[in-house]
């Protein structure tokens, strides 16, 4: 039986949000352990089902980490719900760990209880990013404000594999974010992340710029370090909410508009699912020796449910296995 340890204190939307998330996952093939204060998490399972579901589970938790908590408010606290859950995943009591709480935290906390794989110098969080031909891979997303070359080669081996495994592409096609697409454009970093690449990933497509992270281009995995992925992913969520702001905002300027509105509105439906961050549930922090996901601050009970079947869908790849054996297959060349 696959089992998922599920931090339900974290998140904009509260516990509630979250155990509505992990009850509608629930097909009977897995177990959803939930983390926190056992009496609130009690009292909302009761309010919900007569009966206790046994595919529930509660680990007891006395804390949790705010979204705007410090560094030195976690570095040493193991009451919180975060660091109970992780000690699942350490102890090989469960298969994967989601939480919607602070990144930060989160990253900390995995390297503290988990550690990173070997090999590793660098975990990254890989975040898909909707396409004109697909989805592709922004990796690290944030986890790193500061990355060194030898971390852009390790993001590149982790998120090519993840894709592999999850979308299901031999060999996915690898570019490196920069300002421009010739080789010799780029700060002294990418520049020499860029020789990297080129010797260890048969991919390597070459730079690619940040128009490219959208457009028509053949590339699945894009690399950079996580200043600038999250910039980057920060943008692009906010053109997203430009649109749908003013797709709206122009369709009710007058009666033609709100025609053409509700003829396009089956297509525009399509358009905002393919934005809507929900879809994925959360992202995998890649390197760290266990499967972690991370969700949106703003995740509702659909994203946690989301969340809650990736996980799940990547236990049952063996993803982790295959991201170890992706490392060792380098370091043997």
């Amino acid at each position: 039986m696959i089992n998922i340890v599920l931090d339900v204190m974290a998140g904009d939307e509260g516990v509630e949000a979250n155990i509505n998330g992990a009850l509608a996952s629930l097909d009977g093939t897995f177990t959803v352990f939930l983390v926190g204060d056992e009496n609130v998490i009690q009292h909302q399972i009761s309010q919900k089902k007569n009966k206790f579901p046994e595919s529930i589970k509660i680990i007891h938790a006395e804390s949790s980490i705010s979204m705007d908590a410090k560094i030195a408010e976690f570095r040493s606290d193991r009451s919180s719900s975060i660091y109970h859950g992780l000690k699942q995943i350490n102890e090989h009591k469960a298969d994967a760990f989601i939480s919607i709480g602070n990144s930060g935290a989160i990253f900390a906390n995995a390297l503290k209880v988990l550690g990173r794989m070997p090999g590793i110098s660098r975990p990254g969080f890989a975040i898909p990013i909707p396409s004109i031909n697909g989805t592709r891979i922004l990796i690290d997303g944030g986890a790193n404000a500061d990355s060194k070359t030898e971390n852009y080669l390790h993001f590149a081996l982790l998120g090519a594999q993840y894709y592999q495994s999850v979308f299901k592409k031999i060999n996915p096609k690898i570019g490196l974010l920069s300002i421009g697409s010739e080789s010799t454009k780029g700060n002294q970093l990418t520049l020499e992340a860029y020789k990297l690449l080129e010797i260890h990933c048969p991919n390597f497509i070459g730079n690619v710029e940040g128009t490219d992270l959208t457009n028509a281009l053949d590339v699945d995995v894009v690399v950079t370090d996580g200043f600038t992925g999250n910039i980057a992913l920060k943008s692009i969520e906010g053109l997203a909410e430009l649109i749908k702001a003013n797709l709206l905002k122009e369709s009710q300027s007058s009666l033609i508009s709100k025609i053409g509105l509700l003829l396009l509105k089956p297509s525009i439906k399509k358009i905002y699912k393919r934005l809507d961050y929900r879809q994925y549930g959360a992202v995998p922090l890649l390197g760290v020796n266990g499967l972690v996901y991370v969700g949106h601050g703003r995740s509702d009970s659909s994203a946690v449910e989301n969340a809650i079947n990736a996980a799940v869908q990547s236990v049952r790849n063996d993803l982790f296995s295959s991201l170890e054996q992706s490392i060792v297959s380098t370091s043997n060349n």
